[in-house]
């Protein structure tokens, strides 16, 4: 079984869910939520309504650190760069959060998180205009990719060399 984060009292697309036992007994995993809808959550005018973060960051700590990468680059390349800032620096509180016990199959999730960082501070350097140093932190995000051990699914499913490639291609250095 589980609850719900909405204090509405009804259960509404995107609410996450919470185990009020065993997570694997309850078949809730971390950021697991109910069914979504296709697009994005975008009002008209004004922010996006994003989900809210769980309320229980000790079991669901690398879910938090990794919504605030997300947010981060989704802020970045929107050219929100004093939110993608603030996610940064959020994502960046987050991640020491995360035990070292902590795995996704077999890769820590603190090294998953390194590729993270690495490319969270590669959009933003290139959001910047700093070119050079984003592509140093890009490289760091591949090389710290190629260093985790092989893993179906992949411990890191975002592949560091597309957005490396695609952004050297936009700077016309290929």
């Amino acid at each position: 079984s589980y609850r719900y984060t909405a204090e509405r009292g009804r259960l509404e697309r995107g609410d996450l869910l919470e185990p009020t036992g065993h997570p694997l007994l309850a078949g809730v995993r971390p950021a697991s939520c109910a069914d979504r809808p296709d697009g994005p959550d975008l009002p008209i005018d004004g922010p996006p309504n994003p989900v809210p973060l769980p309320a229980d960051p000790a079991l669901y700590c690398t879910t938090i650190a990794m919504t605030h990468y997300a947010q981060g680059v989704a802020y970045a390349a929107t050219g929100r760069m004093e939110e993608a800032e603030a996610a940064r620096d959020a994502f960046r509180a987050a991640v020491p959060r995360v035990p070292d016990s902590r795995y996704l199959f077999n890769n820590t999730c603190q090294d998953i998180l390194a590729v993270a960082g690495a490319m969270l501070d590669g959009e933003l350097e290139y959001r910047y205009g700093r070119f050079d140093a984003a592509f140093e932190h890009l490289r760091r995000a591949i090389a710290l990719d190629d260093a985790l051990p092989y893993d179906e699914p992949w411990g890191w499913m975002q592949p560091t060399r597309h957005a490396y490639g695609a952004l050297l291609l936009e700077q016309g250095r290929v």
